[in-house]
């Protein structure tokens, strides 16, 4: 191998490697549900649990087109602790005083299929679960309105008519 070869296979593998870890910083950081029901106590962030198993084919998938979505992960990043949850193979879970299996957890949860995704708020209560696979525009703006706290004031379907500059006449007057 000649030396220009050689300098450029090294330029293109450091490229190829600096490509890779900006990948990884843009990424959702994914921790444990209970590191993050902890974290939540003072992060002042809410949390988001994927229910996932290893055989779910639209699981992959939701990896793949929509925690991958750069969008995405940058509100996910800003707003929410990311739990990844294998009632399959999940730790035990200590949750509002009492604990759980994996399994006990997402029975809980009444998690029926997966993927699903839970919301949790800051002070661990449950928000909602939402089920099956969600493109990522769509989970984008059921992440906004959990994570802009609009939860509180308005309803998710007021909250996307909104967004999407359509009037439905059911929106509250001020």
């Amino acid at each position: 191998m000649n030396k220009r070869t050689l300098v450029a296979a090294a330029i293109v593998c450091l490229f190829a490697f600096n490509l890779q870890a900006q990948e990884k910083a843009a990424g959702i950081q994914w921790l444990d549900i209970n590191t993050a029901l902890e974290q939540a106590k003072t992060s002042n962030k809410k949390i988001l649990i994927d229910f996932y198993t290893d055989w779910c084919g639209w699981c992959k998938r939701m990896d793949r087109d929509t925690y991958a979505d750069s969008g995405v992960a940058a509100y996910v990043k800003e707003h929410y602790l990311a739990v990844k949850f294998n009632p399959e193979k999940g730790d035990s879970v200590i949750y509002d005083g009492s604990t759980y299996s994996a399994r006990q957890f997402a029975a809980a949860w009444q998690v029926r299929g997966y993927p699903a995704t839970g919301f949790v708020n800051e002070n661990g209560e449950v928000l909602t679960l939402m089920p099956g696979y969600q493109k990522p525009d769509a989970f984008l703006r059921f992440l906004q309105y959990f994570g802009g706290d609009h939860h509180l004031t308005v309803s998710f379907e007021d909250f996307v008519d909104t967004q999407s500059g359509t009037s439905t006449g059911n929106e509250v007057k001020e």
